[in-house]
């Protein structure tokens, strides 16, 4: 008996060991699996536009649904990363040996075999000549309800049942498509909460410090306490243009959401403190009749309020709407440099009002600086912006935390620093002014000459691309200036056919430019989306075309392409409003048809790849998408059809037969394209848009894409011989004040 209790309690010891066991293996096994905590950053320069970004480790992503940062993105420094770190060229290696009959082509109708077939589906007769000229033939609206959109362009061509060309134009416009809705889609669903939390734990920091000093100073005027009045007013103002009013409050339901939940309008509650009210619903009133000139009541300068009329991209729901309003006035403030005492009479404050409203600046910059938290918050709005629209390389609170770094020390004190006396107070600014107008940018990238002394702070700057300031420097400008600038020969041959009248400044202006260019490195071409298809661009133009197909290696098909570029950068301009839809089904299966060219673009496509994946793994690095997200899933499928194009163009360069899978790419590509941009309402997508830009010293430049024209093509199988296939490009047109012709050069090919 003793003997069976003995084993009895051996048993429950080695049991109890195993349990023990089996706990302590789990514990190491889940701490093994734990994510890393991302490694600090090196220190960065202030912002410029030669500075690379840092590439650092890709951590997971981690960041809360109401758009607080997790104690893992924390530890990240958002403000040093930069989204043109995570460049990294793809492949873009091809050997061209393509063969086919030279051209011109002495009969169309027999040289290309399915002739036959394709004139009965499509007349083509009246195309042969420039068929056989060129290889290639411009058709103007060949189908009936002309298709505006590339998804029901490339359907038009399957109701044919005619051999499709996947064209370098629609892959480069649905890339574009593509990056306009991502954007949009972190702009409604992310940034609308992270700006609220942002803004929120910054008024309630400054509103705390600017009770005390009144509690303290009364009446009395006191630099420091004005200066966080104008601080607290400027938030105040910010968010009380976010929240939502009641008449925007309504529950949505379906994939379009509208309207503010109930549950959001409790979330996003604030007052105005009352001793602000009166100075901000006179500034909100501004906000919304649009002043065109007006003195600002919290800021006490002239401004213009017409910059907050909402544009239609923003007006698909409220929450888009009131977050356009927010994003305008931190955009729109400003806080100067330098005061009409420093010989600045067109600068916009006198030297008393000045020195609140720098203080505020600087202020502003501190209790931004002052937790990492609260530089990740703006980060992630601030880069994601600048990447997307482009924002002016101007002076940051980057820049003036440095600045005060720098001279102060690391451990400055503001109150030290301007509470003292007169005299320490205008001898601490003048240091901090002369520190920060030695700022260097590319006027291409700023928009602005050096030593400029209307140079400011604003927490939010304005957007900027290359050719606002092109335009401004250049007489006669005319978007072909901008491919001359990036050595476009085609572009180069046309300005010297048609611009004969351009004054001696004209090539001086553009050498400056071109000289800018030269010291652009990777990073900087990547730094927003504009830059990064302009780079891309730029391998449109071929230096050699020998392998390639007849039609690509003739002066026509340069021209072509300079058409594509040309819209390419218009339709860069193009918002998008977000309103989605439920997706399609599609049932059945794709017959075979053994029969389709992609446009062998290979250098265009990589880069376009390269692209999509650097803002893949910069926004999972800056946690701002999440494996979840649609924006990424949409970014996925976009890798894929790019990988496919490329992968068939390649194909077709070393003269080998597509495979069945490939055929099936190409021929259904309206359904690749529907991958991608499916569940938005198919108008909003239309291309359809005009450019305008009125800075233009001679004129107002008007620039427009308007739905299609059509390439018919004659590609060589690898056997040799011609097929017809044909596929949708832009249709783009240029003009001066409100009107719009087609040039000469355009005209001469059907253009």
């Amino acid at each position: 008996m003793e003997k069976k209790k003995l084993f009895l309690v051996i048993a429950i010891v080695v049991i109890v060991l195993l349990l023990i066991a089996a706990v302590m293996a789990l514990v190491l096994l889940l701490k093994s699996q734990r994510a890393p905590v991302p490694t600090n950053l090196n220190e960065a320069a202030p912002i410029s536009a030669t500075t690379p970004g840092v590439l650092p480790t890709t951590p997971s992503t981690n960041t809360t649904a109401n758009g607080q940062l997790s104690g893992q993105a924390q530890t990240l420094q958002k403000e040093k990363q930069f989204i043109s770190s995570y460049y990294q060229p793809v492949d873009a290696g091809y050997q061209a040996t393509v063969t086919g009959p030279s051209l011109p082509l002495q009969n169309a109708k027999e040289a290309v075999v399915n002739y036959r077939d394709f004139s009965r589906k499509l007349d083509v007769e009246p195309f042969l000549p420039a068929v056989a000229d060129h290889g290639f033939a411009i058709i103007d609206a060949p189908f009936p309800g002309e298709a505006a959109n590339w998804q029901d362009a490339y359907a038009a061509i399957n109701g044919k049942n005619l051999p499709v060309f996947v064209t370098s134009d629609a892959l480069a416009g649905v890339y574009q498509d593509t990056l306009a809705i991502v954007y949009k889609e972190i702009e409604q669903q992310k940034f609308y909460p992270a700006l609220w939390n942002f803004l929120h734990g910054m008024f309630n920091q400054v509103k705390s410090r600017y009770e005390a000093r009144l509690q303290r100073f009364g009446i009395e005027t006191d630099a420091i306490t004005e200066a966080n009045r104008l601080e607290l007013a400027y938030l105040a103002t910010a968010l009380q243009l976010l929240r939502p009013d009641p008449n925007q409050v309504k529950e949505s339901f379906g994939v379009s959401q509208q309207s503010f939940t109930t549950q959001e309008a409790e979330t996003y509650t604030f007052t105005v403190p009352t001793y602000l009210r009166d100075e901000i619903n006179r500034e909100i009133s501004l906000i919304g009749q649009r002043a065109p000139s007006a003195k600002s009541p919290l800021f006490l300068y002239q401004q213009s309020y017409t910059a907050y009329a909402t544009p239609a991209e923003y007006q698909s729901s409220e929450k888009l709407k009131n977050y356009y309003l927010a994003i305008t006035w931190l955009r729109e403030q400003q806080f100067p440099l330098f005061s009409q005492a420093d010989d600045c009479p067109a600068c916009l404050l006198d030297e008393q009002d000045h020195l609140v409203n720098f203080l505020a600046g600087l202020y502003l910059t501190h209790d931004l600086s002052s937790q990492q938290e609260r530089k990740n918050q703006w980060a992630n709005i601030y880069k994601s912006m600048a990447f997307f629209q482009g924002l002016e390389s101007d002076l940051t609170y980057l820049d003036y935390q440095a600045a005060l770094e720098t001279l102060f020390g690391p451990n400055y004190q503001l109150n030290d620093l301007f509470g003292a006396d007169s005299k320490t107070t205008k001898e601490n600014v003048k240091k901090i002014q002369a520190a920060l107008d030695q700022f260097e940018s590319f006027s291409l990238l700023s928009g602005r000459q050096p030593n400029d002394r209307l140079a400011n702070l604003r927490l939010l700057r304005g957007y900027h691309l290359i050719g606002d300031t092109l335009f401004k420097e250049l007489t006669n400008a005319t978007a072909l200036d901008v491919f001359n600038l990036l050595d476009n020969p085609a572009a180069r041959t046309v300005l010297e056919q048609q611009h004969d009248d351009r004054d001696q400044r004209y090539q001086q202006n553009l050498n400056n430019f071109k000289n800018q260019l030269a010291e652009f490195n990777q990073n900087t071409w990547h730094d927003n989306a504009q830059l990064s298809v302009l780079s891309a661009q730029r391998s449109l133009t071929l230096d050699k075309t020998s392998g390639f197909p007849p039609f690509m290696r003739t002066d026509a098909w340069v021209k072509k392409s300079l058409n594509t570029s040309l819209a390419v950068w218009v339709n860069s301009h193009r918002p998008i409003v977000l309103e989605r839809i439920p997706l399609e089904s599609r049932s059945g299966f794709q017959s075979y048809f053994p029969y389709g060219y992609v446009e062998p673009q290979v250098a265009f496509y990589a880069q376009l790849l390269s692209n999509v994946n650097m803002i893949r793994e910069g926004f999972i690095a800056l946690q701002i998408l999440n494996e979840s997200d649609r924006s990424l899933l949409r970014l996925t499928a976009l890798e894929s059809v790019l990988e496919q194009a490329m992968a068939i163009a390649r194909k077709e360069l070393r003269n080998e037969l597509p495979s069945i899978e490939e055929f099936n790419f190409i021929n259904g590509f309206e359904t690749s394209v529907e991958s991608v941009t499916g569940d938005l309402k198919r108008q909003n997508l239309n291309n359809s848009f005009q450019y305008r830009y009125d800075a233009v010293p001679t004129a107002i430049l008007n620039e427009q894409i308007s739905g299609f024209k059509y390439v018919l093509v004659t590609y060589p199988d690898p056997e040799g011989r011609l097929f017809f296939a044909i596929g949708p490009i832009f249709n783009y047109t240029e003009g001066k004040n409100g009107s719009l012709i087609k040039a000469p050069w355009q005209r001469a090919l059907g253009l």
